[in-house]
């Protein structure tokens, strides 16, 4: 029988052999350094998987810090007509508001972890992990648009959305943001109730030529009247139409650490994203 000594060898006794042998393995411990890499690799696995920042928005940017200003303009570029019939462009000046950086990371109990052991299934937990942040900051992008929504909208029937619904608020969009609004963002029971009905045009169905697989990301889910359709569980009384090279994203790198290196309790994942609309009129938030 194999025996175990306290340095993490391995012996094997003579009598199981018909020689006089002595094997001794030795067992490579994970330090605490290597369970952080292998942690940071999946978790980021699971954030890349599911990230949907560069899928919202016209421009996503990254920055070392938390943003809490962001550029904007009042109205429209347009253009205008002079008195010798030759038209000219006319843009406004760019100006800064002020918007929230949430924090989407989280923080994961390690007290309870045996360090020393293998731990079965930690690769999924950390994946799992990296994408509930990706949703987080999915979440604190919706909440920056819609709070600088230039218009708000009730659907004709309470509690659901219709295509009617969907072309009143790209119709004020286009008025008054001089803008094509393509993106919508709905609650999963919208979702639902849109397959239900047949009124989907599902994902597969759609060339890639229309809209590329790495531009769609996991929230999508096809066409409506020519508007690309994410579904979000977090939404429950509204939901979101807009164009999307009117938005803006900044995040901060995902940075993973322990409490503690040498005696980890917690591990922090911290990750920071701020969003607004460049232009409000580009923006219609619809109560369901």
């Amino acid at each position: 029988m194999t025996e175990h000594n306290q340095l993490g060898c391995t012996y094997i006794p003579e009598n199981l052999s018909d020689f006089s042998i002595i094997v001794v393995v030795l067992i490579e411990m994970k330090t605490h350094e290597d369970w952080l890499k292998e942690f940071r690799a999946k978790i980021e696995e699971g954030y890349e998987t599911q990230r949907m920042d560069k899928r919202l928005a016209g421009f996503a940017h990254e920055h070392e810090k938390p943003v809490k200003r962001l550029w904007k303009y009042d109205q429209p570029i347009t253009a205008q007509t002079m008195v010798a019939g030759q038209p000219i462009i006319v843009a406004p000046s760019p100006t800064y508001r002020n918007v929230e950086a949430f924090q989407v990371g989280i923080r994961i109990d390690l007290s309870q972890w045996n360090f020393k052991d293998p731990i079965v299934g930690s690769d999924s937990y950390m994946f799992g992990i990296g994408s509930r942040v990706a949703e987080n900051e999915y979440h604190a992008i919706v909440k920056g648009i819609s709070d600088n929504a230039g218009n708000v909208i009730k659907t004709k029937k309470k509690g659901e959305l219709s295509k009617l619904d969907l072309k009143e608020a790209q119709a004020w969009i286009g008025s008054y943001g001089n803008e094509y609004a393509e993106t919508v963002i709905v609650p999963l029971e919208q979702k639902t109730k849109w397959l239900i009905q047949e009124e989907l045009w599902l994902p597969h169905k759609i060339p890639t030529g229309y809209l590329p697989e790495k531009e769609r990301g996991m929230f999508f889910s096809g066409w409506i009247n020519g508007v690309n359709v994410y579904w979000m569980r977090f939404l429950k009384d509204f939901a979101l139409i807009y164009a999307k090279r009117k938005a803006i994203i900044c995040n901060t790198p995902m940075k993973i650490y322990y409490d503690n290196p040498k005696r980890p309790k917690e591990l922090f994942v911290s990750k920071w994203c701020s969003s607004a609309p460049i232009l409000d009129q580009a923006v219609v938030k619809i109560t369901l």
